[in-house]
């Protein structure tokens, strides 16, 4: 039921926040190691499981492709403040037993000359249809430019071969930004001068040239605590009937942190409502999930910087077995956490919408999928 109460706002206009730092001259880069199977392993656990911690390691930020596990794995004592925290991309099997098999990583090229990648991050995967186990890969490319790292959208082809993963073909391009997903033909990513919109863009067909279908705005709800400072696409939309789906999201605030400490960055993940065309029709009025969620898998202050500066809670992907949902969840930049909910779970939530200068909270009762646009309209 729809509360009474409205809370009026002033929606900030979206702005160029985030100044990439300028690289210290006598930055050193280090060689780029890869831990060892049983790190990768005890890294992605279940959530409320208890830690398995490696010392030197993080592995966080999973995809899925299959039964296919991709993640980010950072060496902590290689960590420069001023450089991009330098990763692998580590690949694990799930077999039909439920055990875990290293594959090799996936070595995509990397360098440290001027238009080089020196980074690739945050994959997310939309797997091709026809059955022949193929996939595109959405990820940020971290390109040095002059005396600075700049993130780029880039997609990479790959396909499993042999049971092996392989890459097909990489494409980086030119447009600057974050949080890329692939979506059929389309990506949609955070440009970086945004704070709180997304771009929906059509791949190219020929010259690395991309076509802007939408901007899908979140200016209006700029004033939601969870999301103040910006809001990013974590993964692919899910569909809840009714022509609307799940958009699952990540926010970022400045503020008190778990321990009482200011910090600089808090991000927690929630979900918007959105249409077949991409219109926002409400965000979650909380997060869904936080840092304080994740305190048995996860003790604070053991996070990749040891969650001074910032809380993460951040996701990836998410993948459905029957009725559920599983979401590979990023927890303080250092391990995976593996979350399960069905619909109804993601639903029962508090719901903000903007509507005539001000916000309106409400809840879904559970209904049949078709009666829902009538009750977020």
């Amino acid at each position: 039921m729809l509360n009474d109460e409205r809370v009026a706002v002033m929606p900030q206009t979206d702005f160029a926040f985030e100044d990439i730092p300028d690289l210290e001259k006598e930055a050193v880069f280090m060689p780029r190691l890869s831990p060892a199977d049983e790190v990768v392993f005890d890294s992605l656990v279940q959530k409320d499981e208890s830690p398995r911690l490696h010392e030197e390691w993080a592995v966080f930020n999973t995809a899925r492709f299959g039964n296919i596990y991709i993640s980010r794995a950072v060496h902590i004592p290689s960590l420069q403040g001023d450089v991009p925290d330098a990763n692998v991309l580590v690949v694990v099997r799930e077999t039909d037993e439920g055990k875990l098999e290293r594959l090799p990583d996936l070595n995509l090229p990397i360098g440290v000359g001027e238009g080089e990648v020196f980074n690739w991050e945050d994959p997310r995967v939309w797997e091709l249809a026809g059955g022949e186990q193929k996939a595109i890969l959405g990820l940020t490319a971290v390109r040095r430019e002059g005396n600075k790292f700049v993130p780029h959208p880039a997609l990479v082809e790959i396909s499993i071969e042999n049971g092996d993963l392989k890459i097909d073909s990489t494409t980086v391009f030119e447009e600057v930004g974050k949080n890329i997903v692939p979506i059929d033909d389309k990506f949609i990513y955070r440009p970086e001068s945004k704070s709180h919109s997304l771009h929906l863009l059509v791949k190219p067909t020929a010259e690395n040239k991309l076509a802007l279908i939408k901007e899908i705005d979140f200016s209006a709800y700029s004033q939601v605590d969870w999301m103040k400072k910006k809001v990013g696409t974590v993964a692919r939309p899910i569909d809840i009937g009714g022509n609307l789906r799940l958009l699952p999201i990540h926010g970022v605030r400045g503020g008190m942190g778990i321990d009482g400490e200011p910090k600089d960055d808090v991000y927690s993940v929630g979900f918007a409502i959105i249409d077949n065309d991409w219109n926002i029709l409400a965000v979650s009025a909380e997060p869904f999930w936080n840092r304080e969620d994740f305190l048995t898998s996860l003790p604070y202050g053991q996070g990749l910087r040891g969650d001074r500066e910032k809380e993460v809670v951040y996701l990836d992907d998410w993948v459905k077995r029957g009725e559920t949902f599983e979401f590979p969840l990023n927890v303080g930049d250092r391990i995976t956490v593996m979350d399960r909910k069905n619909l109804s779970q993601l639903l029962d939530q508090k719901w903000i919408r903007f509507s005539d200068g001000s916000y309106q909270e409400f809840s879904l009762p559970i209904v049949e999928p078709e009666s829902l646009p009538a009750l977020v309209a």
